[in-house]
């Protein structure tokens, strides 16, 4: 077991379980599929707009990755959409999450 400074016997946080961290992952994430096929764009056109790969965008949309922030300022920029308008879906999830976990 890890000692502390004090050399007292510290507890190890328990691991996520996978259905948690997927859950966080799902709630971080934006939505790249819904705005991408809302704007109309194929996931080729997107991603050429974006500067990534089309398996890039793949792996997004089936939450695969989770995008950087530089990532998801391209994929905003090639939706044509404010960074902030793309991720206050995220927003707005992480909210039904919060208040479906406290009930």
């Amino acid at each position: 077991m890890p000692r502390g400074k004090t050399g007292c016997i510290q507890k190890r946080k328990a691991p996520r379980s996978m259905a948690q961290h997927h859950q966080h992952l799902l709630v971080m994430n934006p939505d790249p599929r819904a705005a991408r096929t809302s704007a109309g764009l194929s996931q080729e056109e997107l991603a050429h707009r974006a500067g990534v790969s089309i398996r890039y965008i793949s792996l997004l949309e089936s939450r695969k990755h989770q995008p950087s922030l530089a990532t998801l300022k391209s994929l905003s920029d090639g939706l044509e959409i404010t960074l902030v308008a793309f991720v206050t879906d995220v927003q707005d999830r992480y909210s039904l999450a919060s208040s479906s976990d406290q009930k």
